[in-house]
C-alpha cells in the first residue's frame, strides 16, 4: 500500500478524528437532531457488531451474515454511524465536510482491502465479489460459507472501540450542547 490510494486508506482512522473534531467543535445539536442522530448512529453501531462477529481478519474469508449482502459491512455502518452524528451535530456544512472524507477515504480503503484480498484468497474472492456488491448492499443474501455468528470475535476485533468512540463524541455533543459554546 505504497501507493498514494494506500496513504490514502491508512489514513483514514487519524482523518476521521480530525472530522470528528471538527464535527464537535461547529455543532449546533438540538435535542431532535441528537435524538436522530443516535437512532441512526445505533443502527450503524449493530451493523458492526453483526460484522465484527463474523470477520476472521485474513485469515478466512467472511462470506456470511451481513457479508452475504455487501462485503464491506463494516465501512457500512461507519458511514451510518458518521451520517448519525452529523445529524446530531446539527450542521449541514460538517456533513459536507464527512461526505468528502468518507468517499476519499473509504473509497481507497476499499480498493486497497480488494486488492488484499484477492491476492489472499484468490478464485475464492474472486466468485465473492462476482456475487456480492461492494457497498450498498442487497436485500437477498449470497450462500456463504457456513460461518455463524461469534460473538467472541466481536471481542477479538476490537468493535468496544468503535463503541468507545461513539460514545465520547456523543457525550461531548452532549457537553457543547449544554455549554453552548460558540
Amino acid at each position: 500500500m505504497g501507493t498514494i490510494r494506500g496513504r490514502v486508506a491508512r489514513a483514514r482512522v487519524p482523518a476521521g478524528g480530525l472530522v470528528a473534531i471538527a464535527v464537535i467543535l461547529f455543532a449546533h445539536p438540538t435535542r431532535l437532531s441528537v435524538l436522530s442522530g443516535i437512532a441512526v448512529t445505533l443502527a450503524g453501531e449493530a451493523v458492526r457488531i453483526w460484522a465484527s462477529g463474523y470477520i476472521r481478519k485474513n485469515t478466512r474469508l467472511a462470506m456470511d451474515g451481513p457479508y452475504a449482502h455487501t462485503r464491506n459491512p463494516l465501512y457500512l455502518g461507519n458511514l451510518l454511524i458518521g451520517l448519525g452524528v452529523v445529524i446530531a451535530a446539527g450542521n449541514a456544512w460538517m456533513a459536507a465536510v464527512f461526505a468528502l472524507y468518507y468517499a476519499l477515504c473509504y473509497g481507497a480503503t476499499i480498493r486497497c482491502e480488494s486488492e488484499v484480498l484477492a491476492r489472499l484468497f484468490g478464485d475464492e474472492f474472486e466468485r465473492y465479489r462476482a456475487e456480492v456488491p461492494a457497498f450498498f448492499p442487497r436485500l437477498w443474501a449470497t450462500r456463504g460459507g457456513g460461518d455463524r455468528f461469534d460473538r467472541r470475535l466481536i471481542w477479538r476485533n476490537r468493535e468496544y472501540r468503535a463503541i468507545a468512540a461513539v460514545v465520547i463524541v456523543y457525550c461531548l455533543l452532549a457537553l457543547r450542547s449544554l455549554l453552548r459554546w460558540p
